[in-house]
């Protein structure tokens, strides 16, 4: 630091430290584009993992989802490496395993699109973020709508079958 004009200068020393995000975590299954319908009772497997368990800190991870287009995120599941938090609602203990596989039951969401991601959390306060997958949730199977045709349930030489569907 110093001035032109004087010539004399002075040296200053500058040290930066930047603090490590929080432990990585990944969706590792299903893919974006996921679909989950009847056929999977709907329930969707996922499967996570690239975590450290190792990372300073490390507290948990958990996994979110929200309607495509919104913004306010809900967590499904809380996964943890304590074994003081196993039991407590809506956690599962990882016990030092290097990916989980979980069970989402989604009966109670409405058929529609839908945004997944993981969050991990450590002790200072850092959160990292996993790459977010839309997929769709379409779990009701399709319904007769109408009468179906013939009316009168005989079918005759000139007659159509027909059958329109929700």
């Amino acid at each position: 630091v110093g001035s032109a004009c004087d010539k004399d200068y002075e040296t200053v020393s500058l040290s930066a430290y930047f603090a490590a995000a929080c432990s990585e975590v990944a969706c590792n299954y299903p893919g974006n584009g996921w679909i989950i319908n009847a056929d999977d009772n709907d329930t969707m497997y996922i499967e996570i993992g690239d975590y450290n368990l190792q990372h300073i800190g490390f507290e948990d991870f958990q996994l979110q989802y929200k309607p495509t287009g919104t913004s306010g995120w809900t967590t499904v599941q809380f996964f943890t490496n304590d074994p003081l938090k196993e039991g407590e609602p809506n956690t599962t203990y990882i016990n030092s395993a290097p990916t989980v596989k979980y069970y989402w039951d989604m009966k109670s969401l409405a058929d529609r699109s839908y945004d997944i991601r993981l969050v991990s959390h450590c002790s200072d306060g850092s959160v990292n973020y996993s790459e977010i997958l839309t997929g769709i949730l379409d779990g009701q199977r399709p319904q007769v709508f109408g009468t179906p045709q013939p009316a009168d349930g005989i079918l005759e030489i000139d007659d159509d079958i027909k059958i329109q569907f929700n």
